[in-house]
């Protein structure tokens, strides 16, 4: 049944993505710049960390729309990172623990994939204001440069820290909105949560995986003014639009009577 579900789901996805592909033929490429955090869901995160304790983060990335469904980015950045000793630590002795946080850095490689929800169910138009996707991804993550309060702590067994670093898998998944400021740029906001190894952030509390946020504000320039050029449907198109629009819907019924049947 997982098979079949995942088999109507690609063939709808197809089914809307070809008829896009047939009207528009040519591809985006853009680069861009992004700034914003990253923010750590590690052991002891408290939901202070997230609005009065960030450190910039900043990223550049290249990417190309394959359709107006999908396309693919790459993007490396150094993200600075914010993580806290437990409260026991902290309240045992404040003379060493301080505030209880701690800073690193993050060099992340990421290849991510992305499909434009907007132009999938709605269709691809010039002039849309915003536009929202959907990011799935993963890449290869860097720790290094820990704070050098951890020397001190590491004095002591409440809470220590290596501060070694090392290089890890990462995955992630998102959402994008994208506001079009003009023909070439685009203002897009993106927050993605990131899923790695347990000691990234130089501790392990036994659990295998850690999370962490991105916000990010990307600045995206597209090259060819960053749009599909519309050529006409022929007559010979194996499907017309209603057909395809027909297929879609049952697809969408039987893929949505199978979740209701599985719960």
């Amino acid at each position: 049944r997982i098979f079949l579900m995942l088999f109507l789901l690609v063939c709808t996805v197809q089914a809307v993505a070809q008829s896009y592909v047939e009207k528009h033929k040519n591809g985006d490429w853009y680069w861009g710049l992004a700034a914003g955090f990253s923010q750590s869901l590690a052991e002891n995160a408290v939901s202070t960390d997230f609005i009065s304790h960030q450190i910039p983060s900043a990223n550049v990335l290249l990417g190309h729309n394959f359709t107006p469904v999908f396309g693919m980015k790459l993007t490396g950045g150094l993200n600075m990172q914010l993580s806290r000793c437990s409260k026991a630590a902290e309240t045992a002795m404040p003379n060493v623990y301080g505030n209880g946080r701690y800073s690193f850095k993050c060099l992340t490689a990421t290849l991510t994939g992305m499909v434009n929800i907007s132009n999938m169910f709605f269709g691809y138009e010039d002039e849309r204001p915003l536009t929202w996707s959907f990011l799935f991804g993963g890449g290869v993550l860097k720790a290094f440069d820990f704070d050098k309060k951890i020397q001190a702590w590491n004095e002591y067994p409440y809470y220590p820290v290596n501060g070694d670093g090392g290089v890890y898998a990462l995955g992630h998944v998102g959402v994008q909105c994208a506001a079009r400021l003009s023909e070439p740029w685009d203002l897009q906001v993106e927050l993605r949560t990131n899923v790695t190894d347990n000691q990234y952030n130089g501790v392990s509390n036994g659990n295998h995986l850690d999370f962490y946020l991105d916000l990010m504000v990307n600045f995206v320039y597209h090259f060819k003014n960053g749009k599909f050029y519309k050529i006409k449907e022929s007559d010979n198109f194996f499907m017309t639009d209603s057909e395809r629009e027909d297929m879609w819907k049952h697809n969408t019924y039987l893929l949505l009577n199978q979740i209701i049947c599985e719960k």
